[in-house]
């Protein structure tokens, strides 16, 4: 199982940093345009949401508030300035990436974080680790695409880089082979190593050449020249404000 360690002062933020206590519900359009007994009762949610919020200091704003039977759906925008739209209806928590809060080429914004068990309701330690974790993933995300060119396309398709339990980079990828069906590949690069270890579907560890020339050829089914180092630094770059440094 793998888990993304989040740092819970950013860098340069002497106390609070990103969980902070600070949320403010802001009007939105929905409040104003909406019904008297529906205002109310988005007022209502709004302030509970805000109160969870802050009971699980997370830092930010909410906003774009609406309300949809019992679940209750708003936008909220971090001190970092990156945006995730949740909903909760008191027992459980979604939390994802709009893809028109900004380009994401991992996907993100299609995936959710679920929280919350619907026997017994939303408590403010699962609001704070499930934005943790969706906050460390759209860092990741949004570090490989500010240092890599390389990109998913329909000839490869590269997840979301992690660190794996034993502290390691890890990335899954998949791509066609020479019989034309797609292959799903894992890699994994240690830290401090400036190479990587490249595992089949079926877990088996592929000899050094056989890795090499796995990732040339993702390189260049994503567009780039057939290196493996684009690939590998594209992963343990993305990864670098998670640990703290350099990889």
């Amino acid at each position: 199982m793998s888990t993304f360690p989040v740092s819970r002062v950013a860098a340069g933020v002497p106390t609070g940093g990103q969980f902070a206590t600070s949320v403010h519900a802001e009007p939105s359009l929905s409040l104003v345009t909406a019904e008297p007994e529906v205002r109310g009762a988005l007022e209502i949610e709004g302030a509970l949401a805000e109160r969870l919020f802050e009971r699980a200091e997370i830092a930010g704003r909410i906003s774009d508030i609406e309300m949809d039977g019992g679940v209750y759906r708003a936008k909220l925008t971090t001190e970092d300035g990156r945006e995730f739209g949740f909903s909760h209806g008191g027992q459980g928590l979604d939390i994802w990436r709009d893809t028109r809060f900004g380009d994401d080429h991992h996907g993100v914004s299609d995936e959710y974080y679920q929280a919350g068990d619907p026997t017994v309701g939303l408590t403010s330690d699962e609001v704070k680790d499930g934005f943790a974790k969706s906050r460390t993933a759209a860092v990741v995300a949004d570090t490989w695409n500010a240092w890599s060119t390389v990109r998913s396309n329909e000839n490869v398709t590269f997840e979301l880089p992690r660190i794996n339990d034993d502290g390691d980079a890890e990335m899954e990828f998949s791509l066609p082979g020479v019989d034309h069906e797609l292959h799903n590949y894992r890699m994994v690069v240690p830290r401090g190593a400036t190479e990587a270890r490249v595992f089949d579907y079926e877990d088996n560890e592929l000899s050094p050449h056989m890795s090499k020339a796995v990732l040339e050829d993702a390189a260049e089914a994503a567009g780039e020249k057939p290196d493996a180092e684009a690939v590998i630094f594209s992963t343990t770059r993305s990864l670098e404000p998670i640990v703290e440094g350099t990889w």
